[in-house]
């Protein structure tokens, strides 16, 4: 399935290396191991340096726009680069972040697996007889994005850990992941398990990163209220309190790997069993949002992602313009939340997207609505959903909105306006593939009305000088609450 989903280039303005390299036979035996499997993807190795898109610092304006410069110049396709690793559909999360989070948890697997992980008063954990190397899953991601922040419930077939962060406009992201994840995984200096490895009190957060049996997980960071950044690992091996071993042990190095129990051949890398993977998408697809709008999880992820990343453009004064060059910045854009409530325009874009019409619908009562209808049916839904958005943030590249940001109704950028109208908060989406018709259709609509002929599409100014109540997310350029 191709995707083309963004990386945050705009964010960035400072880059920061990986950990230091490992040592070379280190590197010769892991041997840069990848094995994909399906969407999921295992990194267990070194890896290329690239920008962290989403993962970084920003404290000054030209650097912010030289970064963006470059990253959108990069496998540029409608906007979006293309995502060559991981493929998973939150944009708001760079491969380089994902990367360094695997390679932090398997890397610390193995040195477990090898009796190389200290425990209190020094000793050394025992050898591991299948400790299993770790895959990123995409479906898990969204998952642990999924609950941060609004106090979500993991799946009872998983656990999660989370730590909420104060961020600022230089804050690195990668750095106080990498920081967070240390802290949780050297819980395991304050407690003795070289006789017992039991979860037990005191290894909370180490207990599901160490645990051997785990095959799938991923984190995520997500901006909450207050200026805080939640970050939220989700893992695919439960574990209860005082009864579960978090692995199982070995006196012996020889018994490293004895016990994979695994189809695959080599079964073995590095200290890390390598097993078959199932993807657990059908087990979490109980999406938390209520809407019924017929979206999965995942597209949810899609359609609130793209319509902030592209009013961010907007805020920072990088969404491309035929007329200016690039449309002026936003003062006061908010960031969009979906629309979840049971009753909401979710459901209506539902029932209008509903058979392809060949006509615009009309949006709901007090709303604004995009649509977008196309002759094929050969897309799947949320390469559909994503060509639509994409479609519609790319009007002022054709038909140029100015630098005053004016809305002229029927100039060749409606649905723009509709999307980039600074007071929208809520959106809802809704896609249909009539095979019968050959076409496929997107309803996006809007809690507000499109703007009033000659009215500012968003009030022209510095981005970020929110109001009523909201903050500037330092790591989005948008208001939230």
């Amino acid at each position: 399935m191709i995707q083309c989903f963004i990386k945050i280039g705009i964010l960035v303005a400072k880059y920061s290396l990986p950990a230091e390299k490992e040592d070379e036979v280190e590197k010769e035996e892991m041997n840069l191991q990848r094995t994909k499997k399906g969407k999921k993807e295992r990194f267990v190795g070194e890896s290329t340096p690239t920008l962290s898109p989403g993962h970084g610092e920003f404290c000054e304006d030209v650097t912010l726009r030289l970064i963006a410069a470059l990253q959108l110049n990069s496998n540029y396709v409608a906007g979006f680069t293309v995502p060559t690793e991981f493929g998973c559909k939150n944009a708001l999360l760079s491969d380089e972040w994902r990367r360094t989070v695997l390679e932090f948890h398997n890397k610390n697997r193995q040195k477990l697996a090898r009796k190389q992980v200290a425990t209190k008063g020094g000793a050394l954990a025992p050898y591991a007889t299948k400790m299993n190397e770790l895959i990123w899953d995409c479906d898990i991601e969204n998952h642990a994005w999924s609950i941060a922040c609004n106090g979500g419930t993991v799946h009872a077939n998983f656990m999660q850990n989370k730590y909420r962060f104060k961020t600022s406009k230089c804050t690195n992201i990668t750095q106080q992941t990498e920081a967070i994840l240390k802290e949780w995984w050297n819980q395991v200096k304050a407690v003795d398990i070289t006789n017992d490895q039991k979860y037990v009190t005191g290894l909370d957060q180490f207990g599901p990163m160490a645990a051997d049996e785990a095959k799938g997980f991923a984190c995520a960071t997500k901006v909450c209220t207050g200026g805080e950044t939640e970050l939220s690992c989700v893992y695919d091996k439960k574990l209860t309190l005082a009864q579960t071993p978090i692995y199982t042990s070995t006196a012996n190095e020889n018994d490293i790997c004895s016990a994979c129990n695994s189809a695959l051949n080599p079964d073995c890398i590095a200290a890390l069993c390598q097993q078959e993977y199932t993807s657990p998408q059908a087990t979490l697809e109980n999406r938390g949002c209520t809407a019924h709008d017929g979206l999965s999880a995942g597209m949810e992820v899609v359609a609130l992602n793209m319509h902030n990343y592209y009013r961010r453009l907007v805020a920072t004064g990088w969404a491309k313009d035929k007329k200016s060059g690039y449309a002026p910045r936003a003062k006061n854009m908010l960031a969009m939340a979906y629309d979840c409530t049971t009753s909401n325009i979710g459901d209506d874009a539902k029932t209008k997207v509903t058979g392809c019409p060949t006509t615009t619908p009309t949006a709901t009562a007090a709303h604004s609505l995009n649509y977008y209808r196309v002759e094929r049916f050969d897309m799947t839904k949320e390469e559909l959903l994503a060509e639509a958005i994409t479609n519609w943030a790319s009007q002022p590249s054709v038909a140029g909105v100015g630098e005053g940001a004016i809305f002229k109704k029927d100039a060749g950028f409606n649905e723009y306006a509709n999307m980039a109208h600074d007071t929208v908060e809520k959106l809802a989406c809704a896609v249909d593939i009539c095979k019968k018709s050959g076409a496929s259709a997107v309803v996006c609509q809007y809690n507000k009305i499109s703007p009033n002929e000659d009215d500012a599409i968003y009030e022209v100014g510095a981005p970020c000088k929110c109001t009523g109540g909201r903050k500037c997310s330092p790591l989005q350029g948008l208001c939230v609450l």
